[in-house]
């Protein structure tokens, strides 16, 4: 496919991460029986939700996948999606039916009754049930053609029915009902049915025709909330939001979880395989080599399943950041990261599944390390069995990787910037007068930061000190730190007033003081000037370090060169994960 070359790109290199911030507080673990079937899983993908919440969502059939959407709801205990209600639009707006909205603009507003350009939660309907929806769909029409209101079907606890109307007040409503009511009694096809005005309820949505206020379906469940599914084609695809705004689009079921009368959370409901191919491609590059992009597969179907209800006060398993793992579904209208490589090698390892004593592990990434991963107690709290530290050889920073790829990084601190970060965290200490690594791992990451005002000290133990001084400052705990300015000897004491004073040892044991001038060191090219300065200006702390992410697990640069070196995706994974299985590969 032409399409891998473009996502081939050189800002794309750098992979993205896991977020710092992940607790290890063990999921239930999976039976090895399910495992047999893991494959049909489904996973809740949080697309919009808490703050970026929806009063509205715009949802489009990709050109030439399907013809229209379904409407229904997902069993909460099976996650499958069954249909009660389909449209022929193609193109079509959610909104809550427990308010009021006036589709212009992106703003919806409380206004007006049934003849002006709102659409209110207030009907009148018809107390009768149908069996299907072509029934229903034609008893709608006939009621629209008998009363002269504005009719449209829909769907609630009792089945389906015909509703008239789009008042904003009951009162309005109200005061149509004995209209409707004489019109339905005077027509041979409602003859001996009854009226009611009723209102949008608790789990009440309207599915409009985009642009206009026509609507095309309610769902006023009960306690089963809207769900929506391109239909019409082998693989229909969705848009959320219009592709002209660059919007992505996905496989599977929209899925609406109220958050309010208005705002409503929109999660995306698909089967893991079709989910993995929205991963893979946006953690590593597509262009990468196939069997780094296998493993990446296998760890993001282990990943979703082991943090299956990570979000499940928002209604969903995971998000579709790095808090997670990076979800952007099948790409935008201009930019399809589903390329034939990604689907192969995504296809090529599925129903594959890392375990460890028969159960899914938490399988955390990251994108370099500088050397080494580290145990996950020296990061997290708790220690697991499979996220063993292991020397790195592959990855970038061993052979020379470029700032660009966040292999190595250098970073400054003025004392002021040091102070504001850990007084806006909570930390009682004043202007920051030393900053020293006061404990390292084995392996050689920090262990614990050690953060001076002179009178008291704060000690940065583990991923905290990431959190505290900000993940944009310490890529990694793969680092040293040193005041500006500074100069040290060979035994890594740090003379913060330069070099005066200081004084050198002969081989008879003599101390030598430094001359004034012209000092000079021995290195690889021979003798070189050292110029040291005394400090001026702010105290400021260099932090010298290598690696991008918490250094745990797979590597994702060590797994792009073990790839290239003639490494197997399995070997790839159990070199990274100790002690490991690939249910599914290993029998």
């Amino acid at each position: 496919m032409d399409a891998l070359k473009k996502l081939f790109r050189p800002e794309r290199v750098a992979a993205f991460v896991l977020a710092a911030a992940m607790t290890l507080a063990l999921v239930p673990g999976f039976s090895s029986s399910a495992l047999k079937s893991y494959s049909d899983h489904n996973v809740r993908v949080g697309l919009a939700y808490g703050s970026s919440g929806k009063s509205a969502a715009t949802l489009q059939v990709a050109s030439g996948t399907g013809t229209g959407f379904q409407a229904g709801w997902i069993n909460p205990t099976t996650d499958k999606f069954k249909g009660y209600f389909t449209v022929s639009s193609t193109k079509i707006t959610v909104v809550r039916s427990s308010g009021n909205y006036y589709p212009a603009g992106g703003t919806y507003l409380s206004d007006g009754a049934d003849q002006s350009a709102c659409v209110g939660r207030w009907h009148v309907e018809i107390v009768q049930n149908w069996e299907d929806q072509k029934t229903l769909k034609a008893k709608t029409a006939e009621a629209g053609s008998v009363t002269g209101y504005y009719a449209y079907p829909a769907y609630t606890s009792g089945g389906y029915t015909v509703r008239l109307g789009r008042f904003t007040s009951k009162a309005a409503a109200q005061s149509a009902l004995e209209d409707v009511s004489a019109s339905l009694a005077s027509s041979d096809s409602f003859a001996g049915l009854t009226a009611k005005v009723v209102a949008g309820g608790g789990n009440g949505y309207f599915i409009l025709n985009y642009g206009t206020r026509d609507v095309l379906f309610e769902w006023d469940g009960s306690t089963q909330e809207l769900a929506v599914k391109a239909v019409g084609g082998d693989a229909p695809q969705t848009y959320f939001a219009s592709p002209a705004y660059g919007a992505r689009r996905y496989y599977g079921v929209m899925d609406f979880v109220k958050s309010s009368d208005t705002v409503f959370s929109v999660v995306n409901v698909l089967p893991l395989g079709l989910y993995v191919r929205g991963v893979v491609p946006y953690e590593l590059n597509p262009g990468w080599p196939e069997e780094s992009l296998k493993a990446m597969a296998v760890i993001a179907s282990t990943f979703a399943l082991y943090n299956e209800g990570r979000h499940s006060s928002y209604g969903f398993d995971v998000c579709t950041g790095q808090h997670c793992q990076v979800y952007e579904g099948i790409g935008s209208e201009s930019l399809i990261s589903e390329t034939d490589t990604v689907v192969s090698c995504c296809d090529a390892v599925d129903g594959m599944l890392i375990t460890y004593d028969k159960k899914p592990i938490q399988a955390v990434y990251h994108s370099t390390n500088g050397g080494f991963t580290e145990d996950c107690e020296n990061v997290w709290e708790a220690a697991l069995p499979y996220l063993r530290s292991v020397k790195e050889t592959f990855e970038q920073t061993t052979i020379g990787a470029t700032a660009a790829q966040n292999g190595v990084w250098v970073k400054e601190l003025t004392a002021a910037r040091l102070t504001a970060k850990l007084q806006s965290k909570g930390y009682s200490i004043g202007t920051v007068t030393g900053v020293e690594v006061s404990a390292r791992t084995a392996a050689g990451s920090a262990l614990t930061l050690s953060i001076t005002d002179g009178t008291r000290t704060i000690n940065l133990s583990k991923e905290n000190m990431r959190m505290v001084l900000g993940t944009d400052i310490l890529l990694s705990q793969n680092f040293s730190v040193y005041r500006k300015g500074s100069v040290f000897v060979n035994d890594g004491t740090e003379l913060t007033a330069g070099l005066n004073g200081a004084y050198v040892i002969n081989g008879a044991g003599q101390k030598i003081p430094l001359p004034e001038s012209a000092r000079t060191a021995l290195t690889a090219e021979g003798q070189e000037v050292v110029r040291a300065t005394e400090p001026v200006g702010e105290p400021t702390w260099v932090f010298d370090g290598a690696g991008w992410g918490h250094s745990l697990g797979l590597c994702q640069w060590g797994s792009y060169g073990m790839a290239k070196a003639g490494w197997t995706f399995d070997q790839i994974i159990k070199y990274y994960y100790t002690g490991v299985e690939i249910s599914g590969f290993d029998y």
